[in-house]
């Protein structure tokens, strides 16, 4: 019997090591762009195997008899692979089931992980639930101090806000998504802190939660959150710039009987030039007026980093003019055009107005008889609002998804009084937490959440014709 060499052994088995090794999943699957027929799920690999890579989807997850091959990505670096698969052709309200494969390998799925449930038909009152996280990403990497590690309580408040949301939310699908109020990976939006931040902190709910962003100040690398996040780029205008041309991280979406719009006066505006002048801002600008104009939605509601209104540790009439700047720009249109309610992070507090418009001066020019709509606030007794333009508008400040930052007066005459503390009352919290919105028909109610998922704040709004 004859016998190979040594050699031609070791080279077979090096050989068959390689191509058995199986890849190795290195960012959970996400959900963007959901629809009633579609949604793109995106998710990252390391490079021991080759392509192909795809999705399975069905309707039995022990039955996935629909595939489609994923597109590469632009990958963060040269050890992953990062891949993107756009399915379409579903049924709206019917929930699907998918896995991930690589190379004849499945990564995972095939269970209630990896699961959506597609939007309901535009228009229709589907109860829906919008989950929305401003200024999450202090879940970041940090210098190496072994003695202030140990001594740091853990976990961090990312991961206690998640734990306290879903504390609240018990089994309720979060059927409209997860909006994304900015400054989702700090210091600077590396792909590093992405990792961390986010994509660390909440795998299981974004495999199965339709995916809303916004960039913020902190999201710095332009090119990382682009290449991260998929922002229905045919609704806004293309720019050109220095660096080539490119889409605006702006956008608007239809989910059941909501409109929601993404705003980004950061990278078209306030990054490069701080004249109103500015074209990339007045082509958003011109863009959200034919936007709303054009929707028949019963609600509208906008959502954007930088706050019209904000008392907190930041100041609306000052940080550099740029708030108080977006208030004469913003205000007009919302009240043009019947905006419900305007969601905004940057400030780490909460803080919300009453039903409100016409107010575009500073927070001491705010009077009642001219501004105010609604007399209530919302908690005992619904705000009523009626549809049309000049109807006025809710201003939420929520950007305490990764901790609360202390500071700020909270003195706004335009903002809700918060419930007494320490025998002060303060119109606004302080305090890591998020906010939850859910719609029924023409009913709106809202959470304010703290990290241990106690309801601080809760208003609901009724809209009449």
């Amino acid at each position: 019997m004859s016998r190979l060499p040594v050699a031609c052994v070791v080279v077979g088995l090096l050989i068959f090591s390689t191509l058995t090794q199986a890849a190795e999943l290195r960012r959970s699957p996400y959900l963007l762009e959901m629809k009633p027929d579609g949604v793109t799920i995106r998710w990252r690999t390391d490079r021991s195997s080759p392509p192909p890579a795809l999705v399975r989807y069905g309707s039995d997850p022990n039955k996935l008899d629909q595939a489609l091959m994923a597109t590469e990505l632009p990958a963060a670096s040269n050890n992953a692979y990062d891949w993107t698969a756009k399915l379409t052709g579903l049924k709206p309200n019917t929930k699907y089931y998918y896995a991930l494969d690589m190379a004849g390998v499945t990564l995972c799925g095939g269970d209630e992980d990896c699961s959506f449930i597609t939007s309901p038909p535009v228009g229709e009152k589907a109860p829906l639930r919008f989950w929305c996280l401003g200024d999450s990403g202090s879940n970041r990497p940090r210098g190496p101090n072994t003695d202030a590690a140990l001594k740091a309580p853990g976990p961090g408040n990312p991961f206690l806000v998640r734990n306290g949301f879903l504390k609240f939310n018990g089994d309720k699908p979060i059927r409209g998504g997860i909006i994304l109020l900015g400054d989702n990976g700090n210091p600077q939006g590396t792909d590093v802190q992405y990792q961390t931040a986010f994509f660390q902190t909440y795998p299981k709910i974004l495999s199965k939660t339709a995916l809303w962003p916004c960039v913020g100040n902190h999201d710095m690398e332009r090119n990382v959150y682009g290449r991260t996040f998929a922002t229905a780029k045919d609704s806004a205008t293309s720019e050109s710039t220095n660096e080539g041309p490119h889409f605006p991280f702006y956008y608007s979406a239809d989910i059941g009987n909501v409109h929601l719009v993404i705003l980004d006066p950061w990278w078209t505006w306030w990054t490069r030039n701080t004249d109103l002048n500015h074209r990339p801002w007045r082509q958003q600008m011109e863009w959200l007026d034919k936007d709303l104009a054009a929707t028949k939605q019963e609600w509208i509601i906008l959502g954007d980093h930088f706050p019209c209104y904000a008392d907190g540790n930041y100041n609306s009439d000052g940080e550099g003019g740029m708030l108080s700047m977006l208030r004469k720009e913003l205000v007009p249109l919302c009240d043009k055009h019947g905006v419900d309610m305007f969601l905004a992070g940057h400030d780490h507090s909460y803080q919300r107005s009453f039903l409100i418009s016409k107010h575009l001066g500073d927070g001491k020019t705010f009077d009642p008889k001219q501004h105010l709509k609604f007399a209530g606030d919302g908690r005992k007794e619904p705000i009523v609002k009626r549809f049309g333009p000049e109807s006025g508008t809710i201003y939420v400040v929520h950007g305490a998804g990764g901790g609360g930052r202390p500071g700020g007066n909270y003195a706004l005459p335009a903002m809700v009084p918060m419930p007494e503390k320490d025998g002060k009352v303060l119109r606004g919290i302080q305090g890591a937490g998020s906010f939850v919105i859910d719609v029924d028909g023409l009913t709106l109610t809202s959470y304010a959440l703290d990290a241990a998922g106690n309801v601080l704040d809760q208003f609901s709004m009724q809209k009449q014709r």
